[in-house]
């Protein structure tokens, strides 16, 4: 009897010491999502003054947060616009149509992710 108690409390300590470094370890990283509204935000500014905007509101990080934010306004694979922690950045197109666009969100662990998107001008 006193040898299944001993074997049975090694069994246990191994379970709790498994169990200890299982937790210890902790979940990996969820890189984050990026997105992409697909129309161009147009807010009416004075004289025809108009400013023209993509947005990223739809990024998210399941496990953190998105903390930045940069934009290939050109569709060329460069991410020359880069607007910090601001989920938009201003455009220049002019005429309605639509324009091939991507964004490079990182989250607070310094993971990235990348969506390009056609956001249309109307």
């Amino acid at each position: 009897m006193k040898k299944f108690l001993t074997g049975a409390m090694l069994v246990l300590s191994a379970a709790i010491i498994i169990t200890s470094l299982a937790f210890a370890q902790g979940s990996p990283n969820e890189p984050p999502v990026a997105g992409i509204n697909d129309v161009i935000i147009i807010i009416n500014g004075r004289d025809n003054d108009d400013k023209k905007s993509v947005d990223g509101t739809p990024s998210y990080d399941l496990d953190g947060e998105v903390v930045h934010y940069r934009w290939d306004l050109d569709g060329n694979g460069s991410f020359e616009t880069d607007t910090g922690d601001v989920p938009r950045a201003e455009v220049g197109f002019t005429e309605p149509g639509q324009y091939w666009v991507g964004l490079q969100v990182t989250d607070d662990d310094g993971e990235t992710n990348t969506q390009y998107s056609w956001v249309t001008l109307e």
